[in-house]
């Protein structure tokens, strides 16, 4: 059972679902944020077609039903914790988050959370492509700092205990000397690069 946190009762709640439309504006209908207005007990008043598609469900499936009903579990996730002081204590929220759909596939939103006096209501704007592309980065981050540095060592060596042959003729000790500079600086250029990516 959901906690009740609105004063004027399941009546008002009644006459906002009569024609949310009426009520909130078609125009935000398709706009390229999603929109939902949450009521004081957690009821979806009003979403529009993006977050039903952020969501993967379909409009009629949120609105008037409460949010633990659509996504259960989610009274115990910090988002509805941030809703909840919303609500309750009139605080602003923006804030990023990993959602954790009933397929159990994840997605990130930006949300931005203002208090109506209604309930809230939540701007959302899916960034999980920027996410997912940040950790490919990381990714890629990590194994460049891992795998190169030690290879270029691993050539270094070889090279050392090349050039330590006394055997060798000039040219051939040239031509490793060489090889020695171009693996030191392929060390700085793999640095300097890894520098660069980090601050992207």
């Amino acid at each position: 059972m959901s906690q009740n946190l609105d004063p004027q009762g399941d009546s008002y709640l009644k006459e906002i679902l009569e024609d949310p439309q009426t009520r909130y504006g078609s125009a935000m209908d398709h706009i390229l944020e999603g929109c939902q207005i949450i009521s004081r007990d957690f009821h979806y008043l009003y979403v529009n077609d993006t977050v039903a598609k952020q969501g993967k469900t379909k409009k009629d499936k949120l609105i008037g039903r409460t949010m633990m009903e659509c996504y259960p579990g989610i009274e115990k996730t910090p988002l509805f914790k941030k809703i909840k002081d919303c609500i309750l204590n009139k605080n602003v929220q923006l804030f990023e988050n990993e959602f954790t759909f009933p397929d159990k596939s994840l997605g990130w939103f930006e949300l931005r959370i203002e208090p109506l006096p209604e309930g809230c209501i939540i701007l959302s704007m899916d960034i999980t492509e920027r996410k997912k592309a940040e950790k490919q980065k990381e990714a890629l981050i990590q194994a460049t700092s891992e795998k190169l540095p030690k290879e270029i060592e691993e050539i270094s060596a070889k090279l050392q205990f090349v050039f330590k042959d006394k055997s060798l003729k000039m040219p051939q000790r040239k031509a490793i000397e060489e090889a020695q500079s171009l693996s030191q600086e392929i060390d700085k250029q793999v640095k300097e690069l890894n520098k660069s990516l980090k601050s992207a």
